[in-house]
């Protein structure tokens, strides 16, 4: 929300991080609230309410989060399966290497993955799920990785496009 939005921009500021600049076409598509960075640290990128102008923090993706503390801070991090649904709706170079890396160090929850890819078409009035579809194919040629489920969102992206075009 916007209050913890600055409340984190703030201590990154105080922490020697800067707005950057010149933002990139493919991450000005993403509309995040902010983009900070510092010298010899991470870029942090900041959405608040709708991320990749897509996609929304679900219930059940902050049910499912780890939560780790540090001292008096608590951070909730993502599951790989949340992660991997925002990356794949990006035309970033850099998110399929990520994506690559998630699947192959950690076991993501495939069913999980196509359940939140459907809820979160329930809020969205993008076709977000064609996007998803193109990443797990360039994911099968480039990478050589295979995917069960990708009957399942094959059918899902033929449903969702379906009922788009009805209401158009």
């Amino acid at each position: 929300n916007e209050k913890d939005f600055a409340a984190i921009t703030s201590v990154l500021k105080k922490m020697g991080f800067n707005p950057l600049a010149n933002i990139e076409s493919a991450y000005r598509k993403m509309n995040p609230s902010a983009i900070l960075v510092c010298q010899g640290k991470p870029r942090v990128d900041i959405f608040t309410k709708i991320v990749c102008n897509a996609l929304i923090l679900t219930d059940s993706m902050a049910d499912r989060a780890l939560e780790r503390k540090y001292g008096k801070l608590s951070v909730k991090f993502l599951r790989p399966e949340d992660i991997i649904l925002f990356k794949a709706i990006t035309d970033r170079d850099g998110d399929l290497d990520d994506i690559t890396t998630i699947i192959r160090r950690q076991k993501p929850d495939w069913n999980y993955f196509i359940e939140e890819l459907n809820r979160q078409h329930e809020t969205s009035e993008r076709l977000f799920c064609l996007d998803v579809l193109g990443t797990i194919e360039v994911l099968e040629e480039k990478e050589k990785i295979e995917f069960d489920f990708k009957e399942k969102l094959l059918d899902i992206c033929l449903e969702k496009s379906i009922l788009y075009l009805s209401i158009k």
